[in-house]
This record gives C-alpha cells, sequence and structure tokens, in this order.
C-alpha cells in the first residue's frame, strides 16, 4: 500500500513538511560551514584534489641550484663566484635574475670583487636581492631601502620584525630588496607564505613579490594590501594584475602540486659547465638557450647548509619554496574560494527544495533524479577545481546531502494523526515553495499547454 493517497492535500503537507526539515537541517549545515567548523575536512579534500592532472603551464623559470659546497670553497662564497656566474648567465640574456643569496658579510675575502659584481650587474634587465628579518633589533644603524605600498585593515595580526639583513646599496645599483623568510612557525607542513613584513613601522616587501613584479613588469608602489581579503597587484598605470588571496597575517596559501610545476632545475656546477662549452663552440647536454627570456633564481639547496621544509609533497628547500609562490603569482594559480554567502545560500536553497523529490515521486525515481543531482554537482566542482581552481566545500555539501536524503525519506513517512497544518502561514509558505520549485526544478506539471 502506498504510503501518499491520491489526496491533494496529503502530499501538500508532505511536501511542506520536507522542506521545512530541509530548512532546519541546512540551517544547522549553513552554521557550521559560516563558522569554519568542517574547514579541516575541507583543507584535506583539497590537499585530494591536488592529486588531480591539471593543464600544463609554460616554463618561466629557470632555478639554478647550489646543491653542493665543496670542501675547498667554503661558504659564504665571495663575490667573484657570483660574478663568475653572472658573466656566464649575461649571453643568455634572462628577463630578470633573483640572486636568492644574503649579501650581508663583509670582508678581503668576501667583497674584493665587489666593483666587478657591480658592473655585471648592470649589465642585466632586472636583479633582484635577498634580505632577512629579525625579531630583535640590532643596535648598528642600517640603511634599508624598499618599494612602500598601501596596507588596509587591521595590521594586529601580522608578525612584527625589529630589525634585518640588508645588501648595502653600493651593491645592489638601485635593485629591489625582498625579505625572504618564510615565517615558518610549527612544525606541520608548510602551507602558506608572507607576501610582505611588518618591520617596525613599515610594510616590507618578500622576495617572492619582489621576483613577481619583476617576472610581470609590476609596481609594488602602485599595489595595495586588503588584508584578509587580496593583495592587488598593479602595474605603473594602475591596472590590476593579479588579485592574490591573503589572510590576515599577509600570507598566501600555496598550492603544491604533484604533477610538473613549470620550473627548469639545473644544478650550479652543472650550469657553469654547460656555459663553458657553450662558449666554446661545443654543444652542451643541455640547452642553455632555453634560458633566454625567463626568470633565472639562484638559491641554496645543500642540505648540509639550509633545513628543508615539509610540504604536501615531501620536503622542499627553502628556495624552491620561495619560486613556488611567484610562479603561483605570476601564473595566476591562485584556489578561488567561492563566496561563503553565494555557497551557503546554495546549500541552503538545496536543503529545502530537494527533499521534496522523495515525496513527489517513487523512491527508485527520487534517489535516481537525487545522485543524478548530486553527481552533476560533484563532477561542476572537480572541473572548477582542475580549469579554474575553483574550490567548492564539498564536506558541507556531503553533510547537507545526507540531511536531505533523511529529511526527505522522513516527510515521505510521517504519521498525520495528531499534526494538522492549516494555519494560513504555512499556506502561503507551502505557495512560495511550490512556485520556487517550478522555475528551479522545471516542473511543468502544471503549466499550460
Amino acid at each position: 500500500m502506498a504510503v501518499i493517497n491520491n489526496f491533494p492535500i496529503e502530499t501538500k503537507k508532505r511536501l511542506l513538511l520536507a522542506s521545512i526539515l530541509g530548512f532546519l537541517w541546512g540551517s544547522a549545515v549553513g552554521v557550521f560551514f559560516w563558522v569554519g567548523l568542517l574547514n579541516a575536512v575541507e583543507e584535506k579534500i583539497i590537499r585530494l584534489e591536488e592529486l588531480l592532472p591539471t593543464p600544463q603551464k609554460a616554463n618561466q623559470f629557470v632555478l639554478i641550484e647550489i646543491d653542493r659546497i665543496p670542501v675547498d670553497r667554503p661558504w659564504p662564497w665571495p663575490r667573484l663566484e657570483y660574478s663568475l656566474f653572472l658573466r656566464s648567465l649575461i649571453p643568455l640574456t634572462p628577463q630578470s635574475v633573483v640572486m636568492d643569496i644574503l649579501f650581508t658579510e663583509r670582508g678581503p675575502r668576501l667583497d674584493s670583487f665587489d666593483e666587478t659584481f657591480r658592473s655585471l650587474i648592470n649589465r642585466l634587465n632586472r636583479v633582484c636581492f635577498a634580505g632577512a628579518a629579525l625579531k630583535t633589533e640590532t643596535l648598528a644603524h642600517q640603511q634599508i631601502l624598499f618599494e612602500k605600498f598601501l596596507v588596509r585593515g587591521d595590521p594586529r595580526f601580522l608578525p612584527k620584525y625589529g630589525s634585518a639583513f640588508w645588501p648595502s646599496t653600493d651593491l645592489t645599483e638601485g635593485n629591489p630588496v625582498g625579505i625572504n623568510n618564510l615565517g615558518v612557525g610549527t612544525n606541520r607542513g608548510l602551507r602558506s607564505v608572507p607576501l610582505f613584513f611588518q618591520l617596525n613601522e613599515n610594510f616590507v616587501p618578500s622576495l617572492s613579490l619582489v621576483a613577481a613584479t619583476a617576472k610581470m613588469d609590476a609596481s609594488i608602489k602602485k599595489s595595495e594590501a586588503r588584508l584578509n581579503k587580496a593583495f592587488l597587484l598593479r602595474n605603473d598605470s594602475g591596472q590590476i594584475l593579479r588579485r592574490i588571496p591573503l589572510d590576515a597575517e599577509g600570507r598566501m596559501q600555496l598550492r603544491f602540486k604533484h604533477s610538473r610545476s613549470g620550473v627548469i632545475h639545473i644544478k650550479y656546477d652543472d650550469f657553469l659547465l654547460y656555459a663553458d662549452q657553450l662558449a666554446r663552440g661545443i654543444k652542451p647536454a643541455f640547452d642553455l638557450q632555453l634560458i633566454h627570456g625567463k626568470q633565472v633564481w639562484l638559491g641554496l639547496t645543500d642540505p648540509a647548509f639550509t633545513n628543508w621544509l615539509d610540504t604536501d609533497i615531501g620536503k622542499m628547500s627553502p628556495v624552491e619554496i620561495r619560486l613556488e609562490a611567484t610562479r603561483q603569482i605570476v601564473q595566476g594559480d591562485f584556489l578561488r574560494r567561492i563566496p561563503k554567502g553565494a555557497a551557503f545560500a546554495f546549500l541552503f536553497l538545496l536543503a529545502i527544495l530537494a527533499p521534496r523529490l522523495f515525496v513527489r515521486f517513487s523512491l527508485l525515481k527520487a534517489f535516481l533524479f537525487f545522485f543524478i543531482l548530486l553527481g552533476t554537482i560533484l563532477c561542476l566542482s572537480v572541473g572548477g577545481f582542475i580549469l579554474y581552481n575553483l574550490v567548492f566545500p564539498v564536506a558541507s555539501f556531503f553533510l547537507l546531502s545526507v540531511g536531505i536524503i533523511l529529511c526527505g525519506l522522513s516527510a515521505r513517512y510521517w504519521k498525520f494523526h495528531v499534526i494538522i497544518l492549516k494555519s494560513p502561514h504555512l499556506e502561503r509558505m507551502e505557495a512560495v515553495l511550490e512556485r520556487i520549485e517550478k522555475k528551479l526544478l522545471h516542473d511543468g506539471t502544471n503549466k499550460p499547454d
């Protein structure tokens, strides 16, 4: 014997009950989603989605790794070593160069070739240098030059620094400098990096941001940081080139993909060998002409001299992480979360309307329609993540789906022996829900021919 009889009033009661139960369940899930109770689960789902293959992007970066410090060339290296590197790099015409090395040490062994080093820097298009921020203040006064930009929002959550190691202006020749700290304060895997730092009363850009600016011909002084919203990277004319998602601490979230990231890796000693072979007319094992027009990074990756950090794809050296941040900025490879308001409205509307399927149709058809709807939404979510980096609240959606099924079945099998639903307010609510259902679910059974 069918539970739903042929009397319209019985069906209307159950439809209204399904929407009321869905309203209550949707309100609970919506609150969980809004306050972030499911954020930990959502992050785990995002990490699983990162395993999916994504469209390959053109190689725009080259990392020359100092992966081994020989005994006869102790660290830190003198300027002569970097002069030889720059001399080999100049004929390859890179778009820009990032020296992820702290040029703060002084002494006859280190700075005796500063003049040669500066002359080679002037022959390159753009060269970015690294500084390091310190929590404590130093007694020695040091001139720190950097491009200033506007910061909007409450800066009290920003980590504060009192001083910095900074290359001298004589050495950098007016080229931009960025702080290369990663701000790692926990033992958990690294998931974000700072885009700028609060140094005393100033806001100083990171090396990753400075490098991205050099690559994109952007202007930091024309840019603007909106805390807990986005960093607006602009060019000299004020046009927005990138909207970089930003949290309250001035950090951007990283995407560690398991597929190739579009960075060419060359070992430092191999690069010098290839450059020497190319200069003598010998074809090297690697085509150095691929460096033309790309941004070249030089950084230390020797595990004996730098601490590698845990990430979602294994341990990475600090220079690789900073380069990855720059790559994501340049290529616009950010996680774009659906606005909370839009996601909440969608989940809430689905919670009110979807349970009615289990009243209007037989159980087989209801489950069929619901799982088709569920699969369509999941496919759109995965496709949006792969193609456009859109993040849909999948955990909240699954929790909502379980409640939709329970609410629909409860309304279908509810006993109305002691319940009377004849209030005018409920009748008006029922009429509104029926109009919404017809519009959104394309129910054309009552439409005129």
